[in-house]
């Protein structure tokens, strides 16, 4: 028996509960396991004797799981060490490995629980940057759900490619969906998706985003490529008239910015664009600062047109599709207060 404890207000915080919930399933601190001085040396000279048994090692069932650096339930170098500075564990071999994080639950952290509780669900957590391959072989039978959680420290930007679904009405037999949030309950970036089709570079509204594939047919050949990272600016828009504009403004946007807009309009519509204001510096072929629009949702779409100093500033667009996709990057110069521009959805027909 555990006993547990949440002191308010310093302990409610989302990884602490995280941990002690996870006392609550019966785990032990990652640094504490037995096989621990393979990975770790304790500093016991820089720890208060009276903290010696935060350390002290535990015959718990590690159940031949790696050994995890990032474990939600590893207490990070400088823990309960005596003076600032001075590590309370070193990593072994390589003494530069991060230990430890205050972000939440790992993918290793949730293959514990389900290895423990025999919960043989397809649930993984990944942090940006990073990238996946899924890869449902067409010889596999297993008809399941899958959930990927994508989190940051800012935004996801999430890019997909090479998506290869089984074609079938309603998608039926196997889709792909993606949420601007946590769970199944947050607003939907894409509806139940299959085929092969392109999406749009999407930018997160928080700093979460949720992937669901759903495999309904045994046999049926899934795969697709997910690219994603930390960014700071962008966003994916679905409702029509905002305004969109380069980060800050009418300040000086900041350097070394890389941002995404994607401008989604219902099926049977287009975006109309139209800039009312723009100032880059010039350089040649646009190399620095430029905005680029395409008129489609991937970055091989048609190019309507890059932009900077140099070039013609632009005015107004109409797309061809329902999907415009505005892509910005700036470099390290300065005094530059970039774009705005507003946009409608218009009829098709």
């Amino acid at each position: 028996m555990q006993s547990l404890g949440l002191n308010m207000p310093n302990c409610i915080k989302y990884n602490l509960i995280q941990h002690e919930l996870m006392h609550a399933l019966g785990f032990y601190h990652e640094h504490t396991r037995r096989d621990r001085d393979n990975y770790i040396e304790v500093m016991w000279q820089n720890i208060p004797p009276v903290h010696h048994l935060l350390f002290k090692l535990d015959d718990g069932n590690i159940q031949n799981m790696p050994y995890d650096y990032s474990s939600i339930m590893h207490y990070s170098n400088y823990v309960y060490s005596k003076e600032p500075g001075l590590p309370s564990m070193v990593p072994k071999p390589d003494p530069s490995v991060a230990v430890g994080q205050s972000i939440g639950l790992v993918d290793m952290d949730i293959r514990k629980i389900n290895s423990l509780y025999n919960c043989d669900l397809c649930r993984k957590k990944l942090f940006a940057p990073g990238s996946f391959v899924f890869d449902s072989s067409s010889s596999e039978t297993i008809v399941e759900t899958c959930f990927y959680l994508i989190q940051s420290t800012y935004k996801v930007l999430l890019q997909l490619a090479e998506i290869n679904l089984p074609s079938s009405p309603d998608c039926i037999h196997g889709y792909i969906k993606i949420y601007d949030g946590v769970s199944t309950s947050s607003p939907v970036f894409l509806k139940k998706t299959c085929g092969k089709v392109v999406v749009p570079p999407l930018t997160s509204s928080g700093n979460l985003i949720l992937i669901e594939i759903g495999k309904t047919q045994p046999f049926a050949r899934m795969r697709f490529i997910a690219i994603y990272e930390t960014v700071k600016y962008g966003a994916t828009i679905m409702t029509e008239n905002e305004i969109l504009s380069s980060p800050g403004f009418p300040s000086f946007y900041p350097n070394n910015a890389n941002l995404y807009y994607s401008i989604v309009a219902p099926v049977g519509n287009r975006v109309s664009l139209n800039f009312t204001f723009f100032k880059m510096p010039p350089s040649p072929m646009c190399f620095v600062d430029h905005l680029t629009i395409y008129d489609g949702p991937a970055i091989n779409s048609q190019v309507l047109g890059t932009f900077c100093g140099a070039v013609a500033a632009p005015t107004s667009f109409i797309s061809t599709g329902n999907v415009v996709v505005l892509h910005f990057q700036s470099g390290d110069t300065k005094g530059y207060n970039g774009f705005i521009a507003d946009y409608k959805f218009v009829n098709s027909r």
